[in-house]
């Protein structure tokens, strides 16, 4: 697994697609104001499509609480064609507080 937060933190402020892909109730507990959610365990590679519409090329930040989630959603999104996906680790990790 090869995590990034400071590469992620530079991409989230220059407007990059944010994915947390926690639980739904991991997500109500606390989130990058910027993320959207799609869970790991129904990810869905469409939904990422749409948000970023169509562009492959957009970059994109994944996170989860530690960065396993995360590197396994990296994993989906480079397989299915993009080319600019950083695991950014854990939301504490990226958390500005």
């Amino acid at each position: 697994m090869h995590k990034d937060p400071a590469q992620a933190k530079q991409l989230i402020a220059q407007g990059a697609t944010v994915l947390d892909v926690r639980t739904a109730d991991e997500y109500a507990g606390g989130h990058l104001p910027q993320a959207t959610n799609v869970p790991l365990q129904t990810f869905d590679v469409t939904a990422v499509d749409k948000l970023v519409a169509g562009d492959k090329s957009k970059p994109v930040v994944v996170y989860c609480a530690k960065g396993g989630r995360a590197q396994k959603a990296k994993d989906k999104l480079e397989a299915a064609g993009y080319t600019h996906v950083v695991n950014g680790g854990g939301f504490d990790d990226l958390r500005s507080d």
